[in-house]
């Protein structure tokens, strides 16, 4: 990597002479917590041709954390080299199952192709340098990226993608290959828990094709990889959005094999996951109020760990509504998490005679068993088919937690500004260990009396069951307050623009009232120069 950071530097220096000065950014900032106190720094130098950024932590270690220099000798071909962060379609390499989305969540088009993104403050000092080249030349662009990687197996990693944008068309299609080599140790236990296989190199190719227009939205991802074990591996991925005034409808698969192993030398165990999102989007009443709604249900099926891997079904439904005034929004979610998609036929019989079990007992006296057994194991989410039927829809199972939330807001004008009042709360019943049941209520204040002072004041508390009391007394649902906390939080921040640039400054204060260590400061100032072009 040295040689390759000295032939970058005399790129920059050979072909630096025409380049104009656009920016240039220092900034710090300082946490002081009971713990310790830290501080660290940061750098940037920009022209048209040259970028350079620079992380220090000044305390306690004084060293360079992260670094990252970015070249442009002509417009249509960059050189990055240092601590990079990819996004983009190397995200979707990585993890290659999407996120399924929330009741309310709108589903946006991925970004196409591979981004590079040059370290921020933020940037973690683990992370791997990284060269890069990206050129573009009509419709097409190129990016080739290699980095040594030290996190799991030691090894250099190699990336080549090729991106193309037919004209006059809301098309993209990329195809990237690149390789790198993983590991996995045998243990010392007689009874492995993973496949343990030699260090190979493993090789692999990813397709995408994206296509956004205004009412239709695709994305389609197919990867292929060589594994160490028999046969090569691979993974498809499906989205698509349909739009019209009032509706959307998102949909997404995604399956892989089992052996199926990322770049970060893990094991795919989610083999397949599928969901459908309606969603009723914000329309606006005669009475200018506006109203919202959505429906996700999700399906998956995964593998534990082991040379003998137990596969789980699962399906999850949410529905979440907002309805929304000029001062008020009223919001009501609910969640069934972890209940089993698709009872087989025994357990289907198995229900069913327990259910006639526990009726008959019930008739004879009503003693029936009240300890978790009979219907107690698993019983209908929804009775929209009879358990006598062998295509149940959804069961209960022992991790199954149905979820209700109310939401209450206020936005109250105090000073001439908005202000900010919030209430929530959330109920968690376990339908088959209701020990576990719960209770969750949080309040938020935002005051913000001018555009420079903000204050945040936030009191939750948490409510549960006292399993010990309940084995007493022989009584369920019986709740005690189980935490209390409240946190204070105040900044305040000064900005000073011209037209040669701006200075910064903030100072936040955050403090947990319940706790002795919960307080911290932080100070903030930067300052940014530059020349208009």
């Amino acid at each position: 990597m040295k040689h390759k950071l000295a032939i970058l530097i005399l790129l920059c220096a050979s072909f630096s002479a025409n380049a104009e000065f656009q920016q240039l950014a220092v900034s710090g900032d300082t946490t002081i917590t009971k713990e310790e106190t830290t501080a660290k720094a940061a750098a940037s130098f920009k022209t048209t041709a040259f970028q350079l950024n620079a992380n220090f932590e000044i305390k306690p270690e004084k060293k360079l954390k992260t670094f990252g220099a970015k070249y442009s000798p002509i417009p249509q071909v960059t050189v990055y080299y240092g601590q990079l962060s990819f996004g983009g379609l190397y995200t979707r390499i990585k993890t290659p199952c999407f996120t399924v989305p929330g009741a309310l969540s709108s589903v946006s088009v991925p970004s196409a192709g591979i981004s590079v993104t040059m370290p921020t403050s933020g940037t973690s000092i683990k992370t791997p340098k990284a060269l890069c080249l990206k050129a573009s030349a009509g419709n097409f662009s190129l990016t080739c990226m290699t980095r040594h990687k030290e996190a799991k197996t030691e090894h250099d990693e190699y990336l080549f993608g090729l991106d193309y944008h037919p004209p006059r068309t809301r098309l993209n299609f990329s195809l990237t290959g690149g390789s790198f080599e993983s590991q996995k140790e045998a243990g010392t236990r007689w009874f492995l828990s993973e496949r343990p296989y030699e260090r190979e190199k493993i090789k692999y190719a990813v397709f995408e094709a994206i296509y956004n227009g205004s009412y239709f939205k695709l994305h389609s991802a197919n990867s292929v990889s060589t594994t160490p074990f028999e046969k090569p591996t691979g993974s498809w991925r499906l989205s698509t959005t349909l739009t019209s005034r009032f509706l959307r409808l998102d949909s997404g698969l995604f399956w892989c094999d089992a052996d199926h192993i990322t770049i970060e030398e893990t094991f795919l165990r989610k083999t397949l996951v599928s969901y459908v999102h309606p969603q009723l989007k914000s329309v606006t009443l005669k009475n200018g109020h506006k109203i919202r709604a959505g429906l996700t249900f999700s399906a998956a099926q995964s593998y534990s760990d082991g040379m003998a891997p137990e596969c789980t079904n699962r399906g999850d439904l949410a529905f979440a509504a907002e309805y929304k005034t000029n001062l008020l929004t009223f919001s009501l979610s609910a969640k069934c998490e972890n209940a089993l998609h698709g009872a087989s036929k025994q357990e289907i019989a198995e229900l069913e005679e327990s259910r006639k079990a526990e009726e008959s007992g019930n008739a004879d006296g009503g003693h029936g068993d009240s300890s978790g057994g009979g219907t107690e194991k698993s019983t209908s989410l929804f009775k929209l088919m009879d358990f006598a039927t062998a295509n149940s829809f959804l069961c209960y199972t022992e991790k199954t937690t149905n979820v209700l939330g109310l939401g209450f807001k206020a936005f109250p004008l105090f000073l001439g500004r908005t202000q900010q009042f919030s209430l929530n709360a959330n109920f968690k019943v376990f339908p088959l260990n209701k020990k576990k049941n719960s209770t969750d209520a949080s309040a938020t204040l935002t005051f913000c009396p001018n555009d420079k002072l903000s204050f945040f004041i936030k009191q939750s508390a948490g409510f549960s069951v006292d399993e010990e009391s309940e084995a007493g007394t022989g009584k369920t649902n019986i709740y005690f307050l189980d935490s209390v906390k409240t946190e204070i939080k105040a900044r305040l921040k000064c900005v000073y623009k011209n037209s040669s640039g701006y200075l910064t400054a903030k100072a936040t204060i955050k403090k947990e009232l319940d706790s002795d260590d919960g307080l911290a400061i932080l100070f903030y100032c930067g300052a940014t120069f530059y020349i208009k072009p």
